[in-house]
């Protein structure tokens, strides 16, 4: 066709100046190199063809301009596809079907303009200084959310990436900036132009016909060279002849109109951990699971492999810093999937949930409370080795025994965690220290058992034993104080004057069925030497011979009932409580102590039996080794003990407790004095023999050749008389009947005794009364005429009547037993009197104090231990030697039924 031809020159578009060809296929040269890089303008979608138009038509020309430009781009998790404006190019969203984080992705990356698989190159993208649209300077500040429509089909084919390279997950360098029309200037009404092509700026009405050719020219080359360069992309970026399979902007893929493969999700998902896990700190700990799951999932491929080690490195650091039962729950799962490090994170959990009270759970079941440990709990605290323990049920018998090792396991279990005993686990270190205590505990208190088996007392004594540690010890307090006289606390530190010392470096006990024998400790000594053990053990041995021999000739011939403690003695007699005996440690202790209960010393009292207390308190005299010293002190400890078990079985007791200070009783527990010290001296008389500690054998009721030798001397000195005669001996119901009849008697005998002078003679008249009332009763049951025992006899029935009851006591008269006497005895007159008091003396006169294994040679004491004469004294064991008072009267008076 000509160039004159009408057709032509109608539709042919206006030639532009050739300065202007020339520069716009310069420019296409220089953008297609550019394109020949990998890099696309932000202007080259500004279609250099078209018209500004009219208003409306700029209106429309900026909507689809607007369509054109919007950041088309697929959800990376879900394939959702949204589009959005430019100006929202690198902000973050989530996705609204699926909630994945997205990032808004530059438009030349998103989706550049293809058509017919030529991407169009605009004239924006050439001659950036005649572009009609303006850039946008940046998003808005105010401007936080990015409006997403998705799930529409919102890409056309001549929109259609074509081998678009992928992004580097956290490249944000490339985004592209957003461009919207401007109107044309003010006095230029925009002309329409064939083909579509715009209006030059200085041209004014219809073109003129110019040649086209150069520009088609122009134009045609930069097709080419758009075209190299798109082939060059799709090369690059399809790999080994795979076509488009490249990722999306964001991690997600996209569809390609090539008909090529499609891409592979997991590399997308891939890419898409790799650029979450740089921001992990925006992630919250059950995402960073979700990303955990996921790559776990994946597992068999290395690469997935290392970002599930990442993500769990992860989970540990947002766990640690979590909740308890979250932290639990990641912990498990972490130490499920073989993570070392999980071991640390299950200790944390398992002290948050012990922080956070939620180890145990209590539900109620009734009125009963089920504790048991919480489900996550166990699970965790098992892969920590913890482990099922359960506390012996025995262990409570050994503790209210306090048997060796109980209380050192007692403490240890108590001073635990109670989440332990709760949940019934414990940490293996705290389960190897249970059972090492455990076993020096369990071993002890079986062999303690044992040994009540056999012998039927240890449970009983070791009880007594507590209760007088406990009543006792006061180490550490500034409060608790200590009175004898009240009988507080007699035998704490304070009241010993060792109050630095604990109490179990003071005391120490033994025991033989049914006494149980407290043992104060010389000062330092850890243990018991073999001396001083060989001496308690001799005590326990002629305890036990004395306990049996009273049990025959008393409590079975009486049938007697124990009625001490008052109110108790049945219950005392069925769990066989102890009787109890105190060795203080030496005489000067002793001494102390009857200072203080008594409110004075008793010297040369070795032994007395406290009825207040209801306990005997004797001291071991261990460093005097002389045999006569040692049958006295073990004399005397039957004396004593014999005084304990009849005031524990006799059936008139005195309630001595009820008894206010400085009250006595206002009747005796025996008839007489007769029967009171007279049986009791006698029955001290013993004979040892079997060898010594336990293996000692005793026979009691023999010659007390101490009392026999302090009678025979009186007699002598008073020309053959007696003193106290059987009449006298029963009239005496008290301590001060005794002095004021002994008086009477001597002045009748023509020993001149002051009127008033009665407290003088206190001392020996009670020596004389002791020794006439053991040997009358030895008397009466050894006096033999051919091969009868004319009185033994009637003396056990005098004697069965006075500890049965059946002699009514009111008041210290003691005609009641006068009478009971003269009945048993058959006495009617003074010649009755006369005839016994005859043959007792005769007797006892006759009687030698042979040396029966007290180590005497024939009998013969020292004199430091012999009583003194009748005049101008006499003592006795367990009575005071010391001149007569009003005051030392009195106690004894107080004391009547129990003194010796």
């Amino acid at each position: 066709m000509s160039s004159q031809d009408p057709f032509n020159q109608r539709f042919r578009g206006p030639t532009p100046p050739p300065a202007l060809d020339r520069a716009v296929l310069s420019a296409a040269d220089a953008k297609a190199a550019e394109l020949a890089g990998g890099r696309l303008s932000n202007k080259a979608e500004m279609s250099y063809s078209s018209p500004p138009g009219s208003a409306n038509q700029q209106a429309e020309n900026r909507r689809e301009s607007a369509m054109s430009d919007a950041i088309v781009f697929p959800c990376p998790a879900c394939g959702t596809k949204y589009s959005v404006s430019p100006s929202h190019a690198g902000k973050k969203t989530s996705c609204k079907k699926c909630g994945a984080s997205v990032t808004v992705p530059s438009p030349q990356v998103a989706n550049p303009t293809i058509v017919g698989g030529t991407r169009t190159i605009r004239r924006a993208d050439i001659d950036p200084g005649s572009s009609t649209r303006e850039e946008a300077t940046g998003v808005s500040q105010h401007e936080s959310s990015v409006d997403m429509t998705g799930g529409a089909s919102v890409m056309r084919k001549e929109e259609t990436v074509i081998g678009a390279p992928p992004m580097a997950p956290t490249d944000t360098s490339a985004r592209g900036r957003a461009a919207t029309r401007v109107p044309t200037r003010a006095g230029h009404a925009p002309q329409p132009a064939p083909m579509g092509r715009p209006m030059p700026p200085h041209m004014h009405g219809a073109p003129k016909k110019k040649n086209n050719m150069p520009l088609f020219a122009g134009i045609g080359g930069g097709a080419v060279a758009v075209i190299l360069v798109v082939v060059i992309i799709i090369a690059s970026s399809g790999g080994s002849g795979t076509g488009g399979g490249g990722t999306g902007g964001d991690g997600g893929t996209s569809s390609t109109d090539t008909g090529g493969p499609a891409a592979d999700p997991d590399k997308s998902l891939l890419v898409h951990h790799q650029k979450n896990i740089n921001n992990v700190m925006t992630l919250t700990l059950d995402q960073v699971k979700t990303f955990y799951e996921e790559a776990k999932a994946r597992k068999d491929k290395p690469e997935w492999r290392t970002q599930q080690d990442a993500w769990a490195n992860q989970l540990l650091s947002k766990a640690e810093s979590d909740k308890a039962l979250p932290m639990a729950q990641i912990a498990l799962m972490l130490d499920n999937d073989g993570y070392s490090f999980a071991n640390n994170l299950l200790r944390k959990a398992a002290t948050a949930m012990q922080r956070e009270g939620i180890a145990v759970q209590r539900q109620r079941d009734g009125q009963r409370q089920i504790v048991s440990a919480n489900k996550t709990f166990a699970d965790v605290v098992k892969r920590l080795g913890w482990a099922e323990y359960s506390r012996p049920a025995k262990m409570d018998d050994y503790l209210v025994h306090e048997t060796e090792g109980s209380e050192a396991y007692n403490k240890y279990f108590v001073a635990l965690d109670p989440v332990y005993a709760d949940a019934k686990l414990f940490p293996p270190d705290v389960v190897a220290e249970l059972k090492k205590l455990e076993k020096v505990a369990v071993e002890k208190g079986d062999e303690f058992f044992a040994q009540h088996e056999k012998d039927g007392f240890a449970r009983n004594a070791r009880r007594a034993w507590i209760r007088f540690k406990q009543a006792n010890d006061t180490k550490g307090s500034t409060t608790l104080k200590w009175n004898r006289a009240k009988q507080q606390r007699s035998f704490c530190q304070l009241a010993m004057r060792r109050d630095n010392e604990e109490f179990d470096t003071v005391w120490t006990y033994t025991y033989w069925k049914p006494f149980m024998v407290y043992v104060e400790k010389p000062p330092g000594t850890e243990g018991i030497s073999a001396d001083f053990k060989e001496s308690l053990e001799s005590k326990s041995a002629l305890l036990q011979h004395l306990y049996d021999w009273f049990s025959v000739n008393f409590v079975t011939r009486y049938s007697l009932q124990r009625v001490k403690p008052m109110g108790q003695g049945e219950l005392a007699e069925k769990e066989g409580w102890p009787l109890s005996v105190i060795v203080l440690k030496d005489s000067h202790t002793f001494e102390q102590y009857c200072e203080d209960e008594i409110g004075q010393p008793m010297p040369g009292a070795r032994a007395f039996y406290s009825p207040r207390n209801e306990i005997v308190i004797t001291y071991d005299d261990r460093n005097d080794a002389n045999p006569d010293t040692a049958w006295f002190n073990e004399s005397v400890l039957i004396h004593e003990t014999f005084h304990l078990l009849s005031d524990h079985y006799g059936a008139n007791p005195i309630d001595w407790k009820k008894l206010g200070k400085g009250e006595g009783p206002d009747r005796p527990s025996y008839s007489s004095i007769l029967v009171q010290e007279g049986i009791t001296d006698s029955v001290s008389g013993f004979v040892r023999s079997g060898g010594k500690g336990r293996e000692a054998k005793y026979e009691f009721l023999q010659l007390n050749h101490l009392r026999l030798q302090g009678w025979q001397r009186n007699f002598e000195s008073m020309s053959n008389r007696s003193i106290f005669r059987l009449q006298d001996l029963l009239k005496c119901g008290s301590y001060s009947a005794l002095v004021y009849l002994g008086c009477d008697r001597l002045r009748e005998l023509g020993v001149p005794v002051p009127q008033g002078g009665e407290g003088r003679f206190q001392g020996p008249l009670m020596g004389l009364y002791y020794a006439t009332a053991c040997q009358m009763s030895y008397f009466f049951h050894y006096y033999k005429e051919g091969s009868k025992y004319p009185y033994r006899d009637h003396w056990w029935e005098f004697l069965g009547k006075d500890y049965k009851g059946e002699i009514k006591l009111t008041s210290y008269d003691t005609t009641p037993g006068v009478n009971v006497f003269k009945q048993v005895f058959g006495i009617k007159s003074d010649a009755d009197w006369d005839t016994i008091n005859k043959k007792f003396e005769d007797y006892t006169k006759n009687l030698k104090a042979e040396n029966v294994g007290k180590g005497a040679d024939e009998g013969e004491l020292p004199k430091s231990v012999l009583p003194s004469e009748v005049l101008p004294g006499n003592r006795h064991p367990g009575a005071s030697n010391a001149p007569g008072t009003e005051q030392n009267a009195n106690r004894r008076e107080e004391e009547a039924p129990a003194l010796r």
